[in-house]
């Protein structure tokens, strides 16, 4: 495993207005929902580590299928990569929490301790 001290930039843009989904056995339905930038840089050098491009959608209940609304959410990793998720979702008030997170490893889970000096990128910032 390299470590490596990154910088992380998310962007949220709303979506103008609906998104039409064509129906076949139900009506047109209209979606609305977000799109989202994830940019992960190396902090030292700035170069970029990741760039993804996601969206969230929001999908209204669909009664000829019998389903309730759902929440989608689709993203392209550039060397390749594609997801595309759909579930259930609860509201939750206020906007998101997104507190930073401490990613440094703690232990080297069944494995020799960690080099003297593996941390020092770091803990010595």
């Amino acid at each position: 495993m390299k470590l490596s001290t990154t910088t992380e930039t998310l962007t949220f843009e709303k979506i103008g207005g609906p998104v039409r989904s064509r129906g076949s056995a139900q009506a047109d339905i209209e979606l609305q929902g977000l799109t989202y930038l994830r940019q992960a840089g190396d902090a030292v050098t700035n170069a970029a580590v990741q760039i993804e491009p996601r969206l969230r959608m929001h999908v209204p209940s669909r009664v000829l299928l019998r389903l309730g609304a759902t929440a989608v959410s689709q993203g392209i990793i550039p060397h390749g990569d594609s997801f595309s998720a759909q579930g259930n979702f609860f509201p939750v008030n206020g906007g998101p929490a997104l507190k930073p997170v401490d990613s440094t490893p703690v232990k080297n889970p069944a494995g020799p301790p960690f080099l003297q000096g593996y941390l020092d990128p770091v803990l010595n910032l």
